[in-house]
């Protein structure tokens, strides 16, 4: 069975996190939901429009791919548009087959695809690359250009007839950095000229075969031999999109950057941040270490008579309670501490 984990991982992700189009398994929506994607969208942008850039780079998690050190899957371009709002331009696979397709779609859509994290990862591009993609985006001949039907989810980044989502939306960032990129193959070479990094996950050989057997949209025939012999395959991810249009984008102070760098703006959904808040709360564990120390006993046992809370040294250690100090309670307290006091 863990033979063909990576085939059920990719068949997965082929679906929900990288393809991001009609889900063949989306689940029904709920009004509650509805509403709080709206919200979400309101709220992402005014985000967006606190700065002026025409154009930015949006990166969403469709999928948990943290067993593949992977945390991001799927980015696309949005553009203002003159009444305010955001359009967001990319590339889509059609689920359940090897075929993909260029979508416009708002905010709305691009946050409604079952996301697994609503965490949105924003780059603001240097203003002469986002006038230049500003002007790639009107363009649909110019998008088509860099655009190849054949979708692959591990699509080689620089060579082969594949391509996926990220693939697409390299190239066309390639063709805004130079005016002389005027195919694929000029654009991929580029990328590598630039020291674009893929992304590589381990594959080892029943996993690839069980990958073709199960999903329609994942090849291997376009990755260097010497990758797969490693047991690994490479591929454009949201993570390796990041990473490289980082050093084109300017840096943004005063948002979360998760590690990420400066010029990344990590968006948290009202929901992602009582999760992220939740998630950052002391264990147990860590409170029974953060217990405050008494010198001895009998600063132990005075320390829940009086309840005082001062740390005094690493010989005795107690939780700090509340004693309420009455005639009726006034003995009961006492047998407490005293009871406490030895375990200290």
């Amino acid at each position: 069975m863990k033979r063909f984990a990576f085939a059920l991982w990719l068949s997965a992700i082929s679906l929900n996190a990288y393809a991001d189009s009609a889900n063949c398994h989306q689940k029904a929506n709920t009004p509650e939901s509805i509403a709080a994607t709206m919200d979400q969208a309101l709220q992402l942008k005014q985000q967006l429009n606190s700065q002026p850039d025409p154009v930015v780079i949006l990166v969403r998690q469709g999928q948990d791919m943290s067993s593949r050190h992977l945390t991001w899957s799927h980015a696309g371009y949005a553009m203002r548009q003159p009444n305010g709002d955001w359009r967001v331009y990319h590339n889509l696979n059609t689920c359940g087959t090897a075929e993909s397709a260029l979508y416009i779609q708002g905010l709305y859509e691009f946050l409604a695809d079952d996301l697994v994290n609503q965490s949105i990862a924003v780059l603001r591009p240097r203003s002469d690359i986002a006038t230049a993609l500003q002007t790639l985006l009107h363009s649909a001949i110019k998008l088509n250009l860099f655009h190849s039907p054949r979708y692959n989810l591990i699509a080689w980044p620089f060579s082969g007839p594949y391509q996926n989502s990220n693939g697409w939306l390299l190239e066309v960032f390639a063709r805004a950095n130079d005016a002389q990129v005027w195919s694929r193959n000029d654009a991929r070479r580029w990328l590598q000229l630039q020291g674009y990094q893929p992304s590589i996950v381990s594959a080892g050989t029943f996993e690839r075969l069980g990958a073709k057997l199960f999903t329609p949209n994942v090849f291997t025939d376009d990755q260097p031999t010497e990758l797969l012999r490693k047991g690994n395959v490479g591929l454009n991810s949201g993570d390796s999109v990041i990473r490289f249009i980082a050093h084109y984008s300017r840096a943004i102070p005063g948002c979360e950057h998760q590690n990420l760098g400066e010029s990344v703006c990590v968006y948290l959904s009202p929901g992602a941040k009582r999760r992220e808040k939740i998630k950052n709360r002391p264990s147990r564990r860590e409170k029974i270490k953060n217990r405050p120390f008494y010198a001895n006993r009998a600063a132990c046992k005075s320390a829940y008579l009086r309840r005082q809370v001062v740390p005094c040294g690493p010989s005795s250690r107690i939780i700090p309670i509340s004693v309420r100090r009455s005639r009726a309670a006034s003995a009961a307290a006492q047998s407490f501490a005293l009871r406490a006091s030895r375990r200290c």
